[in-house]
């Protein structure tokens, strides 16, 4: 509750800790532009839709543990 109790908002906040995402990983190593290790979500979006990418990142592992990119487009035939 670092704002409040810095006396910058006059409520407490709604979340005690919040996780915006987890680590994608290629490689064994964090994924990072200027790495130049980034992959491009573009074809499985035109595969299979924002939507079902969205899901997998959310839920294919737990936040701890981290994405990997090994994953392949899936087939839409």
């Amino acid at each position: 509750m670092a704002l409040h109790d810095l006396g910058l908002i006059p409520f407490d906040e709604p979340f005690p800790r919040i996780r915006i995402g987890g680590m994608i990983v290629k490689d064994g190593s964090k994924m990072s532009q200027s790495r130049g290790n980034v992959v491009s979500p573009d074809d499985y979006i035109d595969s299979v839709g924002a939507d079902a990418l969205r899901c997998e990142l959310l839920f294919s592992a737990p936040w701890e543990q981290g994405l990997s990119t090994c994953r392949d487009v899936p087939s839409t035939s």
